[in-house]
């Protein structure tokens, strides 16, 4: 999926991405999450190679959209690109809130 020129890898799976939504509400955080998707769920990031480390999984708010996307983290993004003239944290509802351990 690109948005405003930059390349996101969504978990699109509705089924899925509810799992993830469960987990992290349980207070999973991003390592937790990529572990999960990819131990229990059978979830593989693109171009992903046996033994490499598992990126994250992170919620991220692109400003053309509306709601968050958990996408693998596999690129550095700048503050822009992740949407950063979004609600800060701490004004995100609770149940919409990262949580990272």
């Amino acid at each position: 999926m690109i948005r405003n020129g930059i390349e996101y890898f969504p978990v699109t799976d509705d089924v899925v991405v509810a799992l993830l939504r469960e987990k992290e509400a349980d207070g999973a955080g991003a390592h937790e999450l990529a572990d999960y998707a990819a131990t229990e769920l059978g979830l593989r990031p693109p171009d992903h190679q046996p033994g490499d480390p598992l990126p994250l999984i992170v919620e991220v708010f692109p400003p053309d959209m509306d709601h968050g996307v958990y996408v693998w983290n596999i690129h550095e993004y700048f503050d822009e690109e992740l949407g950063e003239d979004q609600p800060s944290e701490e004004q995100r509802p609770p149940e919409r809130r990262w949580h990272d351990s």
